[in-house]
């Protein structure tokens, strides 16, 4: 079997630094004090590869470190490392993608650097929630400001909880339902990675099915006004609302259609004068108050339906996490 074609990775391979780091068939030259001073974890790693006397333990005379890390995920950790402009901490470049901070997150948690680490978190909590406590909130459904491919919004959800950031799980499940329409629960169990955490996320989303239809299912809307046309539209409406609602089978539905998405869908024809144009004023307000207080109810619960404890509580991990 042949071996692996080594290549030098050129944005991190220093003519004059005195250590090698392999991940794949990726080599990184990179200086030795500089890793030590940031994560303490490689100086046993180096410590280690200079008692080597094989030639193989060696690449270019200096010695040769083999981590098991995707080449990727070293690359963006290492050039977090040695270059600021990919990861400042003050602005935020435009080609920044999930994949480079959940990376840097991953190999910072492992290799004990906290600055990187905490500033990953930031980034993260940035681009899933709003800066405000959640308490003070409402349920509002925003795309992450990082890019984030299909398989990044399932990855993502295993990945904090792995990593001890529950806070922005119900966002990143939110996020998921608006990216994918079509989730079904033997696409979930594919985690193979965490069959715990799989288990746990599949209880809760059992549990935010059941509410959910339980929710829909008691909401009927009548007319205030006894109004022949004003009440003749409210039972179209009511019908249209059901069927939107209830499209999907409680068994067949995996990750279920969040309230906040259905209610979207209305509140967006509501602000179309053309759409049910019957329904007086009065009626329309009521509408648009009720989906709103619904998905406000969805939000004081949210956390709980997934076992994260309250929305405090994860103010409180957050903000511990973040200083």
């Amino acid at each position: 079997m042949a071996s692996l074609k080594l290549r030098k990775f050129p944005s991190l391979w220093y003519e004059d630094a005195g250590i090698v780091l392999r991940a794949g068939n990726c080599l990184f030259r990179v200086y030795q004090h500089t890793l030590v001073q940031q994560c303490a974890v490689f100086n046993d790693m180096f410590n280690i590869a200079q008692e080597g006397k094989s030639e193989q333990d060696k690449y270019a005379g200096c010695p040769l470190i083999v981590l098991h890390d995707n080449e990727n995920e070293l690359m963006w950790f290492l050039l977090a490392i040695f270059d600021s402009k990919s990861f400042p901490s003050d602005t935020i470049p435009t080609d920044q993608r999930y994949g480079q901070v959940s990376s840097i997150l991953r190999l910072s948690d492992k290799y004990d650097n906290t600055g990187l680490k905490v500033r990953a978190l930031r980034r993260l909590t940035e681009a899933f929630c709003d800066s405000k406590p959640f308490t003070s909130q409402s349920l509002r459904f925003r795309e992450p400001s990082l890019p984030m491919s299909l398989r990044d919004h399932y990855h993502c959800i295993p990945f904090f909880l792995k990593m001890g950031v529950p806070w922005l799980i119900p966002h990143a499940l939110l996020a998921l339902v608006y990216a994918e329409r079509s989730i079904e629960l033997d696409v979930v169990q594919q985690w193979k990675e965490w069959p715990e955490i799989a288990a746990h996320v599949l209880q809760g989303l059992r549990l935010h099915a059941a509410f959910f239809h339980f929710q829909i299912r008691s909401m009927t809307f009548r007319c205030a006004d006894k109004n022949d046309l004003c009440q003749a539209s409210m039972v179209e409406f009511n019908g249209q609302l059901n069927t939107k609602l209830c499209q999907i089978p409680i068994e067949n539905q995996g990750l279920p259609i969040h309230l906040e998405r259905v209610f979207d869908h209305f509140r967006a024809a509501f602000s179309r004068p053309n759409y049910c144009p019957s329904i007086g004023r009065a009626c329309r307000r009521k509408i648009t108050t009720v989906l709103r207080g619904c998905t406000d109810a969805q939000w004081a619960v949210l956390p709980g339906l997934y076992g994260f404890g309250s929305w405090e509580e994860l103010d409180v991990l957050k903000a511990k996490a973040l200083s």
